[in-house]
Formats: C-alpha cells, structure tokens, sequence
C-alpha cells in the first residue's frame, strides 16, 4: 500500500473517532432554554445550514445618486426659505392676526437740513436760507492749497540726500545676488537677439 493512501485511511479513522455519537439535548432546541442561544444572530434550524444564495449583480442606473442629491439640496434651499421668510415677518411684524404697521416699510421724512449742511446755513431751513456771503463765508470762489513745508535746516543747509541706510550683511548679500542675475538675465536676453 502506498504513503499517500495510508496516511488518508489514518486519517479518516481519526475524524470518525472525532466525531460526536450523542444527540443533540431536548433544552438546546428551544431557544429560550438554551443558554448559548443569542438573539441577536437569529434563529437557525436543527438542520444543516442552508447554503446562500450565490448573489448576483444589481446595477444602479444612472444618475441615480445625482437625482437623490439635487433633492436633498432642493429640500435644503426650501427649508433656508422658509426659515428666511420667517424672520422677515417676525421683523417687519408680519405675524397672520395682527394689523399690518406701514411705518415700517415707509422710509422717515428727511430732516430740515442735512447735517452737511448746517455750517453754511444761517436759519436751519433750506426755503429760507440766506447763504453766508461774504469774508466770512465758508463757501469761495478759490481752492484752498496746504501750506508748503520747508525741511529740517540741516539737510537743506548741506544741500546733500540724507545718509543711506546701512544694510545687514544678509541684506547686501541678497541685492548683490538679485543685481547679479538681473545683469545675467540681460546678457541672455542680448545674445537670443543676436547683439
């Protein structure tokens, strides 16, 4: 007899020592009684477990999520409405039962003088105003130009610019690198011309 098939017959000795001869306990079938039972995995048969059924596919068609979507949005603009909507009637007391205010839509009645123009107004109406005229109007002919200031007398007396600003170290370092490639820039840009 050859290895392979001794050691299969070896085997199924074993599995049939392994195997249970007893029944399975009456208290076990009801599940009330059993105390491995769990509700939560359902109830099966005594039997063999039934086989699933092999799943097959389900095609979505399209543009069904993007209709889902536009409804939930459109849902959500309703309710931003409707929540809007409400809040310009409790602001302009717009409430169902209640008499409707027309000052609150109709703007005030302008002033008697704007307050722009109450310096140059004698009376404080416009009908009958009598404008300031005069030296001591505040209304002329001419355009009023700042004083020119003169500099400091120490600059104007040297006739010099001011001292330049010392730089850092790092500072003259990075304009000596920006001129640099700004002259390498140009010479590029000489020799694509042909010059």
């Amino acid at each position: 007899m050859p290895a392979s098939a001794k050691s299969r017959q070896q085997k199924s000795e074993s599995l049939q020592q392994l195997k249970v001869d007893h029944a399975i306990p009456e208290s076990f079938a009801d599940p009330a009684q059993n105390p491995y039972f769990d509700p939560a995995l359902g109830q099966r048969t005594n039997g063999p477990q039934t086989r699933r059924r092999d799943k097959q596919f389900h095609f979505i068609k399209p543009g069904r999520f993007v209709e889902q979507a536009e409804k939930q949005r459109a849902e959500a603009k309703m309710e931003q409405l409707k929540v809007e909507i409400a809040e310009r009637a409790a602001a302009a007391r717009l409430e169902e039962g209640k008499e409707f205010d027309v000052s609150t839509i109709q703007p005030s009645e302008p002033p008697e003088v704007e307050w722009w123009d109450a310096p140059f107004l004698i009376e404080a109406l416009y009908a009958s105003a009598k404008r300031l005229e005069g030296p001591e109007s505040l209304c002329t002919i001419y355009v009023q130009h700042p004083v020119p200031i003169e500099p400091p007398q120490a600059i104007r007396s040297q006739g010099q610019a001011p001292a330049q600003l010392i730089l850092t170290r790092k500072e003259r370092k990075k304009i000596r690198r920006q001129r640099r490639l700004e002259q390498q820039r140009e010479r590029r840009e000489k020799v694509m011309l042909g010059l």
